[in-house]
């Protein structure tokens, strides 16, 4: 017998854990956004704002700004 998947987490964005886990899985190229939301229990749509938002504080990178060689 099967238990019936929890329902997803409502929440706008996704922050703490969860939102770091979203934007490492969506740096690494291997997901897309519904992957994720399926893999974290979240809406697809929370996880696309949590990525914008995260590219707009880095002034458009997915990841922390970082000193290029």
């Amino acid at each position: 017998m099967t238990t019936p998947a929890p329902e997803p987490n409502p929440d706008a964005v996704l922050s703490g854990q969860p939102g770091l886990a979203a934007i490492v899985l969506w740096a690494s190229g291997q997901f897309s956004t519904l992957e994720i939301a399926q893999v974290l229990n979240f809406r697809e749509d929370a996880v696309s704002r949590t990525l914008h938002m995260s590219r707009s504080l880095n002034e458009g990178r997915l990841t922390p700004a970082r000193k290029r060689s």
